[in-house]
């Protein structure tokens, strides 16, 4: 069910270890941004993370760039920031300087053809200014940002950037929505909804809470919440367009499934589903295509499943990795297992534990696969720089399956 592996990326040149770094994909390339040492050095590089050829588990690291500056910009070294990309442009919002407690209020747009910096606002209502929250794209064509710490307090509004008027805007949202936290995870599960996961609350409490924003209703739904309290962790959604290659939604790849991705049309209560979404009725009930197939073990009700990574509990710094379903919030532990041997040999990575790391899911080498990667992060004991990658093949996928069922409630 999915094997961990730690990477030395080819190269001399890399990044020092930190944490409260910020990162984001561009097309199957990783950018990080920023971050810290344990002592409050904070950065203000900007590296890409590649693959090495079609190698697994194989990566370099290379400076960004060479990246220039339009007029007025300042890239001031920070912690806690968010990267957002919205079509070609990567937009670097918020963040602390954490030796003076400054917080930086800046939004910059980087364009990643031409490498070049340019400040992103107009005039205007603007957020109050934060570090460690949320952000991620909405509709392709605005970038959303939630919650974080502010200069008095921690801060639960929800607002959103127009990246073609460069404007802001607070929509009036509907429904139960977070409590002011920061160092939560935001994931976003499709185009228009973010989750949020945990986080650490006003009185100092590391939550469970879960909830969901629809950027196309304005709404807030709350979640059951997580059978564990977790903050400053990482959380990916497992999604149907990260197993299938750019552009190729049918066709050889998925005619290379075969036998390794269970078939949905014989899951129990599949074709009765089918008949209650009017697709069909008696022999007529059409046959899943291995693309369909591939929908209904992945989110079968409209969430995808989630792989939520390290943080800290409230008590102590994690290593574990879990799959939530967000149906009824069963997790399942997939490392370390339960009453797992100790690791045996190299291909039995057992991860450090760690806290503000980053985490991004990629398309794994092979058809089908893919890899959760992991940058960076910090622990009790030291200041982390490796590439951990988590590797999910195709035959892995049954697991997805097995938490469609009734939760498996953890802590």
């Amino acid at each position: 069910m999915g094997k961990w592996s730690c990477t030395q990326p080819a190269g001399e040149a890399r990044p020092a270890p930190r944490g409260g770094h910020a990162c984001v994909v561009i097309g199957n390339k990783v950018l990080v941004f920023g971050g810290a040492d344990r002592t409050a050095r904070p950065f203000g590089d900007i590296w890409l993370l590649d693959r090495e050829g079609d190698v697994p588990d194989s990566y370099r690291w290379q400076p960004a760039g060479p990246v220039t500056f339009g007029p007025g910009v300042n890239l001031t070294p920070r912690v806690g920031a968010t990267l957002t990309a919205v079509g070609s442009s990567v937009y670097l919002y918020g963040g602390q300087d954490p030796q003076t407690g400054t917080l930086i209020e800046d939004m910059l747009m980087l364009n990643t053809h031409t490498w070049k910096w340019f400040k992103a606002e107009t005039d205007g209502p603007r957020p109050p200014v934060r570090h460690s929250h949320c952000a991620g794209p909405l509709l392709g064509t605005h970038l959303l940002v939630v919650g974080g710490a502010g200069r008095e307090s921690l801060l639960g509004d929800l607002w959103t950037f127009d990246c073609a008027a460069r404007a802001w805007h607070q929509p009036a949202a509907s429904g139960p929505p977070p409590e002011p936290c920061e160092m939560a995870s935001g994931t976003m599960l499709d185009a228009h909804r973010i989750l949020l996961l945990g986080g650490r609350g006003p009185a100092g409490q590391v939550l469970r809470s879960a909830h969901i924003y629809d950027g196309r209703s304005f709404v807030w739904t709350a979640l059951p919440i997580m059978p564990f309290p977790r903050c400053a962790h990482t959380a990916v959604a497992v999604t149907l367009s990260t197993l299938l290659q750019p552009g190729q939604q049918t066709g050889p790849f998925m005619g290379q499934m075969g036998s390794s991705v269970p078939d949905v049309n014989q899951m129990p209560g599949m074709q009765a589903l089918l008949h209650g979404l009017g697709q069909g009725t008696g022999s007529s009930l059409p046959q899943l295509t291995p693309e369909l197939q591939l929908q209904a073990i992945l989110h079968p009700t409209g969430h995808p499943k989630i792989l939520l990574y390290g943080g800290f509990s409230g008590s102590d710094v994690d290593a574990s990795l879990y799959l939530l379903s967000l149906e009824n919030m069963g997790a399942r532990q997939l490392s370390p297992e339960p009453d797992s041997r100790p690791p045996t040999g190299m291909a039995d990575v057992v991860p450090k534990p760690r806290f503000a790391h980053t985490a991004v899911l990629l398309q794994g080498v092979t058809p089908g696969s893919l890899d959760m990667v992991v940058i960076g992060g910090v622990n009790h004991h030291q200041d982390l720089d490796e590439v951990l990658t988590w590797h999910c093949d195709r035959a892995d996928l049954q697991l997805f399956q097995d938490l469609n069922g009734p939760a498996r409630l953890l802590g």
